[in-house]
């Protein structure tokens, strides 16, 4: 279960932190307030292609961060992007290649679209 997520820097979002409680977590808002750029942080926190475009204007780098609780034991998931172009992915803290960083997302979170 995703218990923390945190955006930095994407879009029109300069520092967001969402606290998930168990159970149903439901997100709402006008339209442009920001909803899809969460649900589209997520994507690129589980290894989608992320456009350095996406970078808030005005910022060098933006980060996406998930803490998730799996069997008891917490695990973090966080990457990093550049406005060069240079993305850094972190699985707990150690830094992994984009294909070992997709497969544990991949294990750990399920996503479905309309």
């Amino acid at each position: 279960m995703i218990n923390r997520l945190s955006i930095v820097n994407i879009a029109i979002i300069n520092k967001l932190t969402i606290n998930f409680n168990d159970g149903l977590n439901i997100i709402t808002g006008t339209t442009g307030s920001g909803k899809s750029i969460i649900i589209n942080s997520i994507s690129y926190l589980l290894g989608a292609k992320f456009n350095k475009d996406l970078i808030r204007t005005g910022s060098n780098k933006a980060s996406i961060e998930a803490d998730f609780i799996i069997d008891g034991h917490k695990v973090t998931l966080r990457r990093e992007f550049t406005s060069k172009g240079i993305n850094f992915n972190y699985l707990d803290d150690r830094k992994v290649s984009l294909k070992e960083f997709r497969k544990a997302g991949s294990d750990i979170v399920d996503m479905h679209g309309q």
